[in-house]
């Protein structure tokens, strides 16, 4: 039978107490900049649905829009120097600085209430990852989801103003149509009734 000697115990005790908090330490600070790493990727994925919202409130056309926020997409990957974007709708196409498509993408497809379709793609130049790892993070997904969605609701949100509009013309013109022909009904003669309209 194998005995260790009370002062070896001891010595390990005393070993581990000094090697314990620095491997919590190492541990901990590791921890920090993984925290702090991931913290930063959200906080950029944040900053590009903020930039995109405040775009799509400006009063420039869709093609505008769609180019200013395609313009800023790179930016909100976890690697924007090898990242690009294309956002298509209807039947034109909006790319981000020195776009190529390759066949590393992420992409979500929207549908406008007038039944144009589009799509918000992302792209890597290159793989900016080692093998077997996800090119694309889930929060990155979800970002170009949340983008597509807020893209679909503004273009909605410009389709009914518009919509709002047009009809709001045409109620004037039926009231002032409607109001003729009562003026054009009560007169007892043509130029009193010309005199009232």
């Amino acid at each position: 039978i194998f005995r260790v000697s009370p002062e070896i115990l001891k010595e390990a005790d005393e070993v581990l107490d000094v090697v314990m908090p620095l491997l919590e330490g190492i541990l901990s600070k590791f921890l920090l900049k993984k925290v702090s790493y991931d913290i930063g990727e959200r906080q950029k994925e944040l900053q590009s649905i903020k930039k995109a919202a405040e775009i799509l409130e400006e009063s420039k056309s869709i093609d505008e829009l769609l180019q200013e926020i395609c313009s800023i997409l790179p930016e909100a990957m976890q690697f924007p120097a090898q990242a690009m974007a294309r956002i298509t709708f209807g039947n034109k196409s909006y790319t981000s600085e020195s776009f190529v498509e390759t066949p590393h993408r992420i992409a979500q497809t929207f549908e406008s209430p007038d039944g144009s379709h589009g799509s918000i793609e992302i792209f890597y130049r290159e793989i900016p990852v080692l093998p077997g790892e996800k090119i694309f993070l889930d929060e990155e997904q979800n970002l170009v989801e949340n983008l597509a969605s807020l893209i679909a609701g503004s273009v909605t949100k410009n389709a009914l103003q518009k919509l709002l509009h047009l009809n709001a013309e045409r109620l004037k013109e039926l009231k002032g149509i409607n109001q003729t022909s009562a003026i054009l009904n009560e007169a007892e003669t043509l130029d009193e009734a010309l005199q009232k309209i």
